[in-house]
């Protein structure tokens, strides 16, 4: 076998290789149906940007000190929001909010453009065989394939790997536009993922490492180039959190030693530090620092194989033999990413993939390197070679062949329940749902589904779980086996309403959220004398606040609570509700918004009581019922002034019920509130 490639075959064994590679890449754009884990978080911020403008979660996904605590959408804080930015831009640009198939878009490109990157380096290196081995590894690895069209920003933070790597070897300390460069590479792999936040620590020990020297001017260059390519994250920031820099993230590395914990802090639930490091802290991070490590060495041995580690280590020796700079380019980001991700002491399956176009680089070299030795050097070079081919080609033996966690096929079977689930959910009247499951992101995946306001309930204590339906006003809790159990014994009147495989979608009845105890039910329904409001205290606690008014429906009903609140243009409106009867008749209730010259600007009205073939199920004399609802208000009317009108009506004929106000017969609707100014 020739060492050498001629012009003419070379050409066409990239091109073909380009080919198969893009083909590639566009099979895994349809395989990859899945909206999983932070793909989901990000296809959810790019339609609020699409929608309304802004880099938000559409939920309630963090509890702390740096977002508001009764709110049903917080800024998106976990990651940085360069990512689903890009998509929002683009869906913008298109006119659609479905941001799923957008971020698949980006990532296809950029896997796309990976593969230009390595064609045309190989070519500028006049490297011939070593640019063939490492663009087929690259265009047909499982792993590149798969993350160039899942939506996830890990095929960008492998390219920025690889431009560090190629800059490196390139670089010139002469030329000043090389340092503003590198550092206009590191501020956007900070924004890409909080993963490459030692990326500019590579580059220093790069320049110390080549130059022997510290090139204060250029890292000065590099700093101010890296800063201004920053600003506009660092602005976002400080505008929501208060802070240039910050990740919600680090509260889970908190939680995982024990030192900050979900806890109800006076009016609020928030996460808070419940203790502070010593010596055992230490012991469990360096154990979870170990462990990091050790899974993290067995993902990489599985997703490159053992055949292509003994080409990345003969790469590494034959680059350090003839091409120092080149070594130096490639081992430096390798080694400081892989530190990040063991430091960070957590490791996921996906961690991996940016380092894997590295490997497959510094492989490449590694086979042209043993090439050029004796006999037995070079049938080993072929031997692993056709391996690692192998070994990447035997990652598409699942079909489909996703990589996004290693269990796939248990997490697609686990996925596939949820989805319909979701989509049924979807269909049912609009509440707020608490994800209560230890799967799925706490049941977070199937916001981007249903649309329902939605609350993460992950981790949380009994005393916080409990105050956060109340203060929320949650309607449906979405459980799997293991939580349904201590949902059912937290609340055992709530009522499954949807269940496939794992999941179960419990339905709390009527929104009947505090527990009174007898004594206090029969105070809240004394008909006589001056409305006992400290009987009604449990219902000061959530977001309902007592009526001092006696307003009675049919010397039956009281209206004993009420709450409105604002929320993104539209209307919050608590009820609460006690009897005398456990034996009323079917019936409804109103709500309707008059502007400030009388006329009806909005309305809902529905059974009183969420089952309408069973509408006082499980309402006994002198119990407390809830609802909440939401009124959409026009455009227009959104600034007030306005009144809120509440009234009952029988269902089956539609009339309404009497309404008396300390004793006096007034109209058949109670004025809730007034709103603005006339």
């Amino acid at each position: 076998m020739r060492r050498n490639l001629t012009r003419s075959s070379f050409t066409i064994g990239l091109g073909l290789l380009l080919l198969v590679g893009v083909g590639l890449r566009a099979a895994s754009f349809a395989w990859n149906t899945r909206l999983q884990g932070d793909i989901n978080l990000f296809a959810l911020t790019a339609r609020e940007f699409v929608q309304h403008d802004r880099l938000y979660y559409p939920m309630k996904a963090e509890f702390s000190d740096h977002v508001a605590y009764k709110t049903l959408a917080s800024p998106a804080s976990q990651h940085p929001p360069l990512w689903p930015f890009a998509a929002g831009l683009l869906g913008k640009v298109l006119r659609t909010d479905n941001t799923f198939p957008l971020l698949k878009f980006l990532s296809e490109a950029i896997g796309i453009g990976l593969l230009l990157v390595v064609a045309y380096a190989g070519v500028r290196r006049r490297r011939p065989v070593e640019t063939v081995v490492a663009l087929a590894l690259v265009a047909l690895s499982p792993d590149l394939v798969d993350y160039s069209a899942n939506g996830s920003p890990y095929i960008l933070s492998a390219a920025l790997l690889v431009l560090a790597a190629l800059l490196m070897e390139r670089f010139r300390t002469e030329r000043l536009t090389d340092y503003a460069l590198a550092g206009v590479l590191c501020g956007v792999a900070l924004q890409a993922h909080s993963v490459l936040i030692l990326l500019p620590v590579a580059f220093v020990i790069f320049w110390i490492g080549t130059t022997r020297r510290i090139p204060w001017k250029g890292l000065a260059i590099a700093g101010a180039a890296g800063l201004v390519t920053l600003v506009p994250w660092m602005l976002w920031s400080y505008s929501h959190f208060h802070t240039p820099f910050y990740s919600s993230s680090t509260s889970f590395i908190l939680g995982q030693f024990g030192l900050e914990k979900m806890v109800v802090a006076g009016d609020v639930v928030t996460k808070s530090i419940v203790r502070s490091a010593d010596a055992g802290t230490l012991v469990a991070y360096l154990r979870g620092v170990g462990q990091t490590a050790a899974y993290f060495a067995s993902m990489y041995r599985d997703d490159v194989g053992l055949f292509c580690l003994v080409l990345l280590v003969a790469g590494w020796v034959g680059l350090l033999r003839h091409h120092r700079r080149a070594a130096f380019a490639s081992l430096v980001p390798f080694v400081i990413y892989t530190l990040t991700v063991i430091l960070w002491a957590t490791a996921r399956d996906r961690f991996v993939v940016p380092i894997i176009p590295l490997t497959y680089l510094v492989a490449a070299a590694g086979f042209a390197f043993l090439l050029k030795n004796t006999l037995p050097w070079r049938i080993l070079g072929w031997v692993c070679l056709i391996g690692t081919i192998a070994w990447s080609l035997a990652g598409y033996r699942d079909q489909p062949p996703t990589r996004y966690y290693r269990a796939d096929a248990e997490w697609a079977a686990t996925y596939g329940k949820m989805l319909p689930l979701a989509q049924e959910l979807g269909k049912l009247e609009r509440g707020v749902v608490m994800g209560y499951t230890y799967i799925l992101d706490g049941g977070m995946e199937t916001v981007y589904w249903d649309r329902q306001p939605f609350v993460d309930g992950r981790e949380m204590p009994p005393e916080a779980l409990t105050k956060v339906v109340e203060d929320f006003g949650v309607r449906y809790l979405w459980t799997q086996s293991g939580t349904y159990e201590d949902v059912l014994a937290r609340f055992p009147r709530a009522r499954e309403v949807l269940a496939n495989g794992p999941f179960h979608v419990l339905e709390l009845p009527s929104f009947e959220l505090a527990a009174l105890t007898p004594e206090q039910q029969a105070a809240a329904v004394r008909a006589a004398g001056p409305p006992d409001v400290a009987a009604l205290a449990p219902l000061a606690a959530t977001v309902v606040r007592p009526i001092e008014d006696q307003a009675w429906f049919g010397d039956q009903v009281r209206l004993a609570g009420s709450a409105v609140e604002r929320w993104e243009g539209d209307l919050l409106v608590d009820l609460a509700w006690v009897t005398t009867s456990s034996k009323l008749p079917p019936l409804q209730y109103f709500v309707h918004v008059t502007d400030g010259q009388g006329r009806l600007v909005a309305q809902h009205d529905g059974p009183l009581g969420r089952w309408p073939d069973q509408p006082e199920s499980g309402w006994a004399a002198g119990s407390l019922l809830r609802q909440r609802i939401r009124l959409q208000l026009p455009p227009e009317e959104q600034s007030g002034p306005y009144r809120i009108f509440v009234g009952l009506n029988a269902s089956q004929t539609g009339e309404r019920l009497p309404l008396k106000v300390n004793g006096a017969t007034l109209d058949d609707a109670y004025l809730l509130t007034m709103i603005g100014s006339e």
